[in-house]
């Protein structure tokens, strides 16, 4: 359903980011991995998993996670995002002191940075 939208948005192809949340964090590699206009996905506060991995990912790949976070684990997210950012076209994994499972300004500061890369 994603997909679709993605496609209807943006007829002519212009390369798209793609910024999930916990849940949405975990499924925006999914919807990367499917639409050739994904150039770069950012989770935030999210576990990757390398099952999605029957291909290799055409985009760059950025974590955002609050080191404070007591809904998802950090640790976990972490090494997720080693297993699987072999498989993308670069990115890397911020760490952010201070932050909890939220967009919060340190979160979103980051995000504000890698938006602009």
């Amino acid at each position: 359903m994603v997909s679709g939208l993605l496609k209807d948005l943006n007829p002519g192809g212009i390369p798209v980011t793609i910024i999930g949340f916990s849940q949405g964090g975990y499924l925006a590699p999914y919807i990367g991995g499917v639409n050739s206009d994904v150039d770069h996905v950012i989770g935030i506060g999210s576990v990757f998993r390398e099952m999605i991995l029957d291909h290799g990912l055409d985009f760059r790949l950025d974590a955002i996670h609050g080191v404070d976070d007591k809904i998802v684990s950090m640790e976990k997210s972490q090494i997720y995002y080693n297993k699987i950012i072999k498989h993308a076209q670069g990115g890397s994994y911020y760490s952010l002191k201070g932050s909890e499972h939220s967009l919060d300004k340190n979160v979103l500061s980051k995000l504000n940075e890698l938006l602009v890369y």
